[in-house]
């Protein structure tokens, strides 16, 4: 009986390591991209068939042009130019906000039951500040720093 169990977890193991191996094989394939016609020539020089979803190549497209997203953020400011109830007064505050600053990218969520308006992707906490003094001339409104992630791609590179 113990000797069943011996040869048993040897199985196991054994399995294992071929699952393991097939699957950093597939990984492989997958990460070279490979064509139909590669893969043909990949088949008659391995003796192996790679089966997969054609739409394998969507999902691979759609994960790096996220991976890319995320490494395009940062740390840096926004300005929260209005939190509310009132939907009509933020974009109201939004399109005052774009014919200041058009170059600059507002932000608009809603949070149950709030609209928050958020404006501008500053590196620099003195750059937001000197947009929030000039709002505040302009506008009735007291902008405030938010500390948030922001798109790198989109900094304020100032007037």
């Amino acid at each position: 009986m113990a000797c069943r169990i011996i040869n048993g977890k040897k199985i196991i193991k054994l399995a294992g390591i071929l699952l393991l191996t097939g699957f950093f094989y597939s990984v492989k394939a997958q990460g070279l991209k490979l064509d139909a016609q590669k893969l043909d020539s990949l088949d008659n020089f391995t003796g192996l068939t790679i089966h997969q979803d054609p739409r394998i190549y969507w999902v691979l497209d759609r994960r790096r042009e996220v991976s890319r997203k995320i490494n395009n953020s940062g740390s840096g400011y926004r300005l929260l130019l209005y939190s509310g109830t009132k939907r009509q007064d933020a974009y109201t505050y939004q399109t005052y906000f774009k014919q200041i600053y058009p170059n600059l990218e507002t932000y608009l969520t809603f949070s149950f039951p709030n609209f928050k308006l958020m404006g501008g992707d500053f590196r620099a906490k003195d750059d937001a500040q000197k947009v929030s003094d000039h709002i505040k001339n302009l506008l009735s409104i007291n902008p405030i720093l938010i500390p948030q992630k922001i798109d790198l791609t989109k900094v304020y590179q100032g007037n």
